[in-house]
């Protein structure tokens, strides 16, 4: 539930979603590096990493004004990639964050749109990318960072050039 305000509600900022809407693991039950382990897909995949995301608002937003709201978590796709032995595991994780109606939780319509689409019934989706890669020894990891870097090249330069007929109608 979204905590009382004063009249003249006022909407949720951006990002607050992650204090109001926190997955419900407990802290015992947290990996050691702090994170979920129903997104986690287990060993030997064990080195986390974000890979992008994304966040959507309706118009409507979500509003301080104690009104009972809904997070929905699910793992969306997932891929592997790489070859045998080097392999990542790409999750996509979806949060659909929706006001409940005073009827109660059974006015939660998932289905409540055309190609099974519920986006209008969603006042908020986040989506969160993460890769999971093996866990790796000591040894390779200081091996690892003893490779030198990437080097990026300068982008040669390019250049435009615009052109325009002029027409009598």
């Amino acid at each position: 539930m979204l905590p009382p305000f004063e009249p003249g509600d006022r909407p949720l900022p951006q990002g607050h979603h992650l204090v109001y809407f926190s997955p419900q693991v407990l802290t015992s039950d947290l990996l050691p590096d702090g994170t979920d382990p129903l997104q986690s897909p287990g060993n030997p995949f064990e080195r986390r990493m974000w890979a992008g995301g994304s966040l959507r608002f309706t118009a409507n937003g979500l509003q301080l004004d104690n009104t009972r709201a809904s997070c929905t978590e699910s793992i969306s796709n997932v891929a592997v990639k790489g070859s045998e032995g080097e392999e990542k595991v790409f999750v996509t994780i979806q949060r659909e964050i929706r006001i409940l109606s005073d009827a109660g939780p059974s006015s939660l319509d998932f289905d409540n749109t055309e190609a099974g689409s519920s986006w209008p019934s969603i006042n908020m989706l986040e989506e969160r990318n993460l890769v999971f890669m093996r866990q790796k020894s000591a040894a390779d990891a200081k091996a690892d960072a003893a490779k030198p870097g990437k080097v990026l090249k300068r982008m040669r330069r390019f250049s435009t050039s615009i052109s325009s007929i002029l027409t009598s109608n």
